[in-house]
């Protein structure tokens, strides 16, 4: 199943726009935020939860779609 949620979590996307979209957040408010912020155990740790909210609510109301193609 551990493997499975990394897999899922990579193949969503979710980390990397949510990343990007903090980035721009940041230079247009012309903040010098140190990249800590966005790469520290907290802010992955959110970012797992945000493609896990995502990727599992595809997965549940995909599956009886997927199985059944």
């Amino acid at each position: 199943m551990a493997d499975y949620l990394t897999l899922r979590r990579g193949a969503g996307c979710v980390p990397a726009f949510l990343v990007f979209v903090d980035r721009i957040i940041e230079h247009k408010r012309a903040n010098r935020l140190p990249d800590s912020l966005f790469y520290g155990e907290d802010m992955q740790n959110l970012l797992a939860a945000c493609s896990d909210i995502v990727c599992w609510h595809n997965d549940i109301f995909s599956f009886q779609r997927v199985r059944s193609a």
